[in-house]
């Protein structure tokens, strides 16, 4: 998951102002997968929609 697709396709965000917290609830995603089941695959697009998921939602 990238901050591009993540701002396009879940978040419909224009602007770069929350670009740092949105890197930060990436990584805070892909860790809380990580500690849920013990893996996150990069490029899986399973992974990559839970983790837009958990952003959206935290954000």
């Amino acid at each position: 998951m990238d901050l591009k697709m993540l701002k396009d396709e879940y978040l419909k965000v224009d602007t770069d102002q929350d670009d740092t917290l949105l890197k930060t609830l990436i990584t805070a995603a892909k860790g809380y997968i990580k500690n849920g089941i013990g893996c996150y695959v990069e490029g899986n697009e399973q992974y990559a929609l839970v983790t837009g998921m958990l952003v959206a939602h935290w954000y």
